[in-house]
C-alpha cells in the first residue's frame, strides 16, 4: 500500500503549490509545527459510481476515493472530508423524475459517505431531483454504517420558514475548530415547498453566527452555485477561509485566491480528488514562514529583473519571447504565493489526486457498485 500511494503522489498532475505529503510523509512533522489538518473535497458528482467511460484514462469510483482516504484514517491524521453538493443525481428537467437505476447509484454514494464519515454534505440543486423525501430516505438507508450528514444553509420549508437541513456542521482537528457551512442555488425547480434564501445574505449570517457564537477557527463553505457566483460571494463576505465550489462544473487546476478566501474545485463526475493539507498558524506565523516570504520575495524578483533583460529582445527573437512568456506564468506564481503568505491564516499544499482505475478499492463499496451497476 505504501508503495501504491507514494507511485500515486509522484505521478500527481495538477498540482498547484508543492506536492501534497504521502501519509507516511505527513508523520514527520515536528513537534511544535502548527496543527497539520487534511482537507478532502468532491464535487459533482452527479451519481457517477464507478469509474468513466473515458476512452484514455479511466478513472473515478467511490470505492477507489474510499480506500485512499482511508489510509490516511488509518494512519491517526487529521482528516476532514466535504462534498460541495450535486452528487446523488445528475441534471433532470422540471417534472422529470430519476430512475429506479440512478436511485440505487444515489443509495450507493449515500451509504459509502456514511461508511467514510463525511463530515458534510451539501445539498445541491440537482440532489433534490428525486424530492426531499428521498433524500431523508437516503439518510434512513445510510445509517447502518454511519452518519449521512447533509446540510444547507439556505433551504427552508416555505410552510414552516425552518430550516430543512442542519444549517452547519462544526468539526475539531488537533485543537482547531472548523465550522462547514452549505448553500443551493436559487432555482423554481427545487421542489415542493422548498425555497433558496439568497445565497449571498445567508453567506454573512453564517459567517457571524460561526465566528461569534461558534467561536470558530476556520471556515469552510461548500456552495452549489457555480464559480462565478463563489467568487462574488468571497468577494462580498469576508471571513471565508475556504470555499469548494458545485454546480455548473469546471476543474481548477490552480486555486483561486480572491480576498482573503482560496477557492477550489475539482470538475465532475468524481473522477479526481482535492486534496488540501494545511498547516494551520494559531495566532502569530511561525518563524519559517517569515523565511518562506524572503525566499518568494527574492524568486519573484529575480523573475521581474529576468523580463526586464528581455524586453528590448521581444520583437527580434523569438527565443527570448517564448522564455519571457514563461516567465509571466512564473511571475503569476510567485505573486499569487506572496499574497497568499501575506493573508492566509494558514499555509497550505493542494493537489488534485487521478482516481486512476488501477488503484485499490474497498471491497465492501465496492460490492455495493458492482451490484448497483449489474441492475443498469
Amino acid at each position: 500500500m505504501t508503495r501504491q500511494i507514494s507511485a500515486l503522489f509522484l505521478s500527481l498532475v495538477l498540482l498547484a503549490s508543492c506536492k501534497v505529503q504521502s501519509p507516511e510523509q505527513a508523520k514527520t512533522n515536528q513537534a511544535g509545527e502548527p496543527p497539520r489538518l487534511n482537507l478532502f473535497y468532491v464535487n459533482d458528482l452527479q451519481g457517477e459510481i464507478d469509474v468513466c467511460g473515458c476512452p484514455s484514462r479511466k478513472m473515478g469510483g467511490i470505492a477507489r476515493r474510499a480506500k485512499f482516504i482511508q489510509r490516511f484514517v488509518e494512519l491517526k491524521e487529521q482528516v476532514i472530508q466535504v462534498d460541495s453538493g450535486d452528487s446523488f443525481f445528475a441534471y433532470h428537467p422540471p417534472n422529470v423524475q430519476p430512475s429506479e437505476e440512478e436511485k440505487q447509484k444515489a443509495i450507493v454514494i449515500a451509504k459509502g459517505s456514511a461508511k467514510l464519515n463525511v463530515d458534510a454534505i451539501n445539498v445541491g440543486l440537482f440532489d433534490l431531483s428525486a424530492g426531499l423525501d428521498f433524500l431523508n430516505e437516503l439518510k434512513a438507508q445510510a445509517r447502518e454504517y454511519g452518519e449521512l450528514n447533509l446540510i444547507s444553509s439556505n433551504l427552508v420549508n416555505t410552510n414552516t420558514n425552518k430550516p430543512v437541513f442542519p444549517t452547519e456542521k462544526i468539526v475539531e482537528r488537533s485543537g482547531v475548530k472548523i465550522g462547514i457551512f452549505g448553500l443551493c442555488r436559487e432555482s423554481p425547480d427545487l421542489g415542493p415547498n422548498l425555497i433558496a434564501l439568497p445565497p449571498k445574505n445567508m453567506a454573512e449570517i453564517m459567517v457571524k453566527r460561526l465566528k461569534k457564537t461558534q467561536k470558530v477557527d476556520l471556515i469552510i463553505g461548500l456552495f452549489n452555485l457555480g464559480l462565478a457566483e463563489s467568487k462574488s460571494i468571497a468577494m462580498d463576505v469576508p471571513g471565508i477561509d475556504i470555499i469548494v465550489v458545485s454546480g455548473y462544473p469546471q476543474t481548477l487546476s490552480a486555486p483561486e485566491l480572491v480576498n482573503q478566501t482560496i477557492i477550489f474545485q475539482a470538475g465532475a463526475g468524481g473522477k479526481l480528488l482535492g486534496q488540501i493539507e494545511i498547516d494551520y498558524y494559531r495566532g502569530k506565523k511561525p518563524e519559517y514562514m517569515d523565511k518562506e516570504l524572503s525566499r518568494v520575495g527574492k524568486e519573484l524578483e529575480r523573475v521581474n529583473n529576468l523580463m526586464k533583460e528581455l524586453e528590448p529582445k521581444l520583437q527580434t527573437d523569438a527565443s527570448s519571447k517564448n522564455r519571457y512568456e514563461q516567465l509571466k506564468v512564473e511571475k503569476e506564481i510567485y505573486e499569487r504565493k506572496l499574497k497568499e503568505l501575506k493573508t492566509l491564516p494558514f499555509n497550505y499544499k493542494y493537489a488534485l489526486v487521478p482516481l486512476d482505475q488501477n488503484l485499490p478499492l474497498d471491497p465492501q463499496i465496492d460490492n455495493w457498485v458492482r451490484q448497483a451497476m449489474k441492475n443498469n
